[in-house]
């Protein structure tokens, strides 16, 4: 995904691939035992999109995270 964006690309992660597991794997020639896992949408951003104005709040990092061996 980094390296998308250094090139100017804008990516998105996607976990809905998964419920398509089995015609992924038939067109990519999956082995039995290899799973898809996420995907990843790539192309050309529309900054003016609507979609792009929704505000998605966030869980603080607190809510879901310990930190271990990192001293304050």
């Amino acid at each position: 995904m980094l390296a998308a964006e250094a090139r100017g690309f804008a990516t998105c992660p996607q976990v809905s691939f998964v419920p398509h597991q089995s015609i992924i794997a038939e067109h990519l020639g999956f082995a039995p035992d290899e799973t898809v896992v996420c995907g990843m949408s790539l192309g050309y951003a529309d900054e003016h999109a609507a979609a792009n104005d929704l505000a998605m709040p966030r869980e603080p990092l607190e809510g879901f995270t310990r930190w271990l061996g990192f001293d304050e």
